[in-house]
C-alpha cells in the first residue's frame, strides 16, 4: 500500500511540473494581497471646480490612445492567505505566506489605469492587470530582480510583456464603494478617495473590483470568486484599500510642485480575494486518482 501512494504522489508530480508557469492560488479560499506601487493622477480641473481633465496616456501603447486620470504600475509583495473577520466583508491577514516576491521563483507585478476621475472624492471605471515573470532558479535574486521604479515607457514594459511576462489576470474595478441609489448614490462610482485629491496627496482610497472574464489569463477562472457583498448589486471577487502618500522627488515626479496639474503618488496597498477551485487543479488531481486505480487493479490482478 505504501508503494501505491508514493506512486500516486509521483503521478501528481509528474504533472504538475509539466506546468511550468505562474504559481497556483489556494482554491476556496481567502488570499491576502499586498503591493506597492507608484502611479500619478491628473487634478486639472479638480481644485477649481471644474470638468476634471483626465488628460493622461499610459506611455508605450499598452491602452492605446485612451485618457485617463489616474494610472501606475505595482509590484506584488506578498500572498498571504486570508481569514474572514466577517462574512463577505473583509479579510484579515494569516501566514505563513503563499508567495514572497523573488523568493517563490518569479514576480508578480500590475499595471492599472482607465480611471476617469469625476470630482475630488470620486473616480469611474479603471482596471488592474496582473503579470507572472517566471525565474530559472528558485530564491535566486540575480534572474529576474524587478525593481519598482516610476510610471514609465520603461516600466510599463518591464513590468508586463519583458522578463517573459505571462497574463495572470484583468480587474475591473466595479461601483459599490459608497453604496445604492437609496443611499444617495447612483452606483457610477468605482473609487472613493479622502485627501488624496486635494493637493496634499495624503490619504486613503476604497473601491471593489471583479475579475474580467473576457481577457483570461492564469488566474482568471480561480480569482472569479464573488465572496464580496456589493450594495450595487452581484457579489466582488476583490476589495482594496489603498494608503497613499505625495513623492515630492524623483522624475516623474509631476508637475504639481511647478503649477502644473500632475501629482506623483506611491501607495502600500492590501488587497483581498477570495478564490474558487481552479479546474486544472481538479484535473490533475483525477489524473493521480486515476492512476492510483490503476496500479491497484494491477496489484490486485497480480495476487
Amino acid at each position: 500500500m505504501k508503494k501505491i501512494f508514493l506512486a500516486g504522489l509521483a503521478i501528481l508530480s509528474m504533472s504538475t511540473a509539466a506546468f511550468a508557469g505562474p504559481i497556483d492560488l489556494p482554491p476556496d479560499g481567502g488570499v491576502y494581497i499586498k503591493f506597492n506601487n507608484f502611479e500619478l493622477a491628473d487634478l486639472g480641473g479638480i481644485l477649481t471646480g471644474d470638468a476634471p481633465t483626465n488628460s493622461l496616456v499610459i506611455p508605450g501603447g499598452y491602452d492605446g490612445t485612451n485618457t485617463q486620470g489616474n494610472w501606475g504600475v505595482a509590484l506584488i509583495k506578498t500572498l498571504d492567505t486570508g481569514v474572514p473577520t466577517a462574512p463577505h466583508d473583509d479579510l484579515d491577514l494569516d501566514s505563513p505566506p503563499i508567495f514572497a516576491d523573488i523568493f517563490s521563483g518569479g514576480q508578480i507585478t500590475a499595471i492599472f489605469g482607465g480611471i476617469q476621475l469625476t470630482s475630488l472624492h470620486t473616480a469611474t471605471g479603471g482596471w488592474m492587470d496582473l503579470w507572472w515573470h517566471d525565474s530559472t532558479g528558485l530564491g535566486d535574486p540575480t534572474n529576474i530582480n524587478i525593481n519598482l521604479t516610476a510610471p514609465t515607457a520603461a516600466s510599463v514594459a518591464k513590468l508586463t510583456t519583458d522578463n517573459g511576462g505571462v497574463f495572470l489576470a484583468r480587474i475591473n474595478f466595479t461601483p459599490g464603494v459608497l453604496g445604492t441609489a437609496s443611499d444617495g448614490n447612483d452606483c457610477t462610482t468605482t473609487i472613493f478617495t479622502q485627501s488624496v485629491l486635494n493637493g496634499t496627496g495624503v490619504g486613503v482610497a476604497n473601491s471593489f473590483a471583479d475579475i474580467d472574464t473576457t481577457k483570461v489569463g492564469a488566474w482568471t477562472s480561480t480569482l472569479n470568486g464573488d465572496w464580496f457583498d456589493n450594495p450595487c448589486g452581484a457579489r466582488s471577487d476583490v476589495r482594496f484599500k489603498n494608503s497613499y502618500e505625495l513623492l515630492n522627488a524623483g522624475p516623474w515626479k509631476g508637475d504639481y510642485a511647478a503649477g502644473g496639474n500632475i501629482i506623483g503618488l506611491r501607495s502600500d496597498d492590501p488587497a483581498r480575494a477570495f478564490t474558487v477551485p481552479e479546474p486544472m487543479t481538479l484535473g490533475l488531481l483525477g489524473m493521480g486518482l486515476a492512476g492510483l486505480g490503476v496500479r491497484m487493479r494491477r496489484r490486485t490482478n497480480v495476487n
